[in-house]
């Protein structure tokens, strides 16, 4: 986004940047994880639409970017970004800590579900969720 305010003289560049923008949000839709939201390659089962779940992290950092692109006129998939929120509520812990992914939910407390251990993925959850609200 700071590539397409800096362009602010060249029309067609600005619609060139929209244009890669809008190819990576298709991309990111075809590689959303099943449960929604986005995490790291699917090395269960390979299939086309990725069988990994997501983390919370990654999610949250996607839902960031789409809200800079919403701010320079991109529109957004609703169903996409209302998945990307499902699941970063989903792994949102009763201490307002977050999972480091889906796939341990039913682990809450091991380490790196901690609140220690979220520090940093809490952050950017927080961000994503304010943004988004």
């Amino acid at each position: 986004m700071d590539l397409y305010r800096r362009e602010s003289r060249d029309e067609k560049r600005r619609q060139q940047i929209k244009e890669v923008i809008l190819t990576q949000i298709d991309l990111l839709r075809r590689y959303e994880s099943v449960d929604g939201g986005w995490g790291y390659y699917d090395f269960r089962v390979g299939a086309k639409r990725p069988a990994t779940d997501s983390t919370s992290f990654l999610t949250a950092t996607v839902l960031i970017a789409f809200h800079a692109a919403k701010n320079i006129g991109v529109e957004i998939p609703e169903d996409v970004l209302n998945r990307g929120i499902a699941s970063i509520n989903r792994q949102e812990k009763n201490d307002h800590s977050y999972l480091y992914g889906e796939y341990l939910r039913w682990q809450p407390m091991m380490p790196i579900n901690r609140p220690g251990g979220s520090l940093g993925r809490s952050q950017a959850c927080n961000l994503a969720l304010r943004l988004w609200r």
